[in-house]
């Protein structure tokens, strides 16, 4: 049966607050849904933010499952800031000090996390309306074929040039693909002037259901890395980077580990892990733009992040890309005063898998040049999340 779309154009208000730094005259947002009347799989996006809002499959028992954090309406998602499903940039992950030099000439950003910016700061792109360009069914890209078996998918094509503080006006794309049990996002961007960039999904993952009071410490992960980077107390990246091998995270890359025991071996993990075969430390930062592709995520390929599953409900997530790094983040801030879908959130309730380059690379010696987006290139990271059952 093919894929059935929905789109409610009038979905919930425009929040009031938003409208001092968002150039838009939109008063709703848009809930852009995707189903397989075959298996019920269901994914929702709304405009605002270019949000993943819930996804939605069978358990090995038959039973509907909810495995993404989200919100009922866009007022929710102001009020509680915490990025749930969010297209997060124009830069992801921490700026240390919200400041960086570019071509000999200093930038500050706002420092919305403690002393550093995170996610593009205040007014990031989880905070714009994004452009709906195409919501129609396609035949399925070659990019997609290692990840995605069906020959069409669902596409939501998105668009956003947006002043946010950064040097350049940088226009940006997402391509979310769906099929049966199967979501990816393919962000581009290009620029005038040369930027930096480093865009990401930031959904948050419970394979036992965000519907329950169930934490994730009986979920599984293992990840396809090496090392990581170590964080201080502001869970900003020092510069020093340790071997999985010698940390209390040993063996999480070679069989899955459930959170509980990585917990009690090394506490909560907000973490950037390098993924194997794709060390960013031996690419160029040549001209040549399609040699930085291990750096930058250029080329088609992707390989495996990350796999996750839970026992009970028997759900696995795979997790394809081309970036170079991943970012495990296990809702170490998460706190019952914060809600997805009217419900309470708890400390360790959901985990996210936030595919990046290196975080504060502009800052480090070793990857300066991994964000850096000059005119005449495109900036593009393919992410993919699979799922089936175990």
């Amino acid at each position: 049966m093919p894929l059935e779309l929905t789109r409610k154009s009038e979905w919930a208000p425009a929040p009031s607050s938003l409208s001092s730094h968002e150039p838009t005259s939109k008063t709703h947002a848009e809930l852009l849904t995707v189903t397989d009347p075959s298996s019920g799989f269901t994914a929702a996006f709304t405009d605002f933010g270019a949000i993943l809002v819930y996804i939605r499959i069978k358990d090995k028992s038959g039973k509907m499952v909810d495995v993404v954090y989200g919100q009922n309406d866009v007022q929710s998602y102001i009020d509680h800031p915490a990025y749930f499903g969010a297209s997060v940039g124009r830069v992801a992950n921490r700026i240390a000090r919200g400041r960086f030099n570019l071509n000999g000439k200093e930038h500050q950003l706002a420092q919305n996390n403690g002393p550093n910016a995170l996610h593009g700061g205040k007014f990031g792109y989880d905070k714009r309306f994004w452009s709906v360009a195409k919501f129609e069914i396609i035949d399925r890209p070659q990019s997609l074929k290692d990840v995605c078996h069906d020959d069409r998918v669902a596409l939501l094509e998105l668009h956003l040039i947006s002043p946010d503080g950064y040097p350049g006006e940088l226009q940006v794309n997402l391509k979310y693909y769906v099929s049966d049990s199967h979501v990816s996002y393919e962000f581009t961007a290009e620029t005038k002037e040369e930027t930096i960039v480093n865009l990401t999904n930031h959904s948050y993952f419970n394979l036992a259901g965000v519907d329950t009071d169930v934490k994730i410490d009986d979920n599984l992960i293992r990840l396809e890395a090496e090392r990581y980077d170590v964080v201080d107390g502001d869970c900003l990246v020092t510069g020093e980077e340790i071997s999985i091998e010698n940390s209390g995270l040993k063996g999480v890359n070679v069989e899955p580990k459930a959170f509980s025991d990585l917990f009690s071996s090394f506490g909560d993990i907000d973490h950037n892990f390098f993924l194997s075969g794709k060390d960013p430390k031996t690419a160029t930062t040549g001209d040549d733009f399609d040699t930085k592709s291990r750096l930058m995520g250029t080329g088609e390929s992707m390989s495996l992040a990350a796999t996750a599953s839970h026992p009970s409900t028997g759900i696995r997530l795979r997790v394809h890309t081309n970036q170079p790094c991943i970012q495990l983040y296990t809702g170490n801030f998460l706190t019952s005063t914060m809600l997805s879908f009217g419900k309470n959130c708890t400390h360790h309730g959901a985990f996210c898998l936030e595919t990046q380059v290196p975080p504060n690379s502009i800052n480090r010696t070793d990857y300066a040049r991994s964000s850096v987006l000059s005119p005449g290139q495109k900036y593009r990271n393919l992410t993919s999340f699979s799922f089936d059952l175990q």
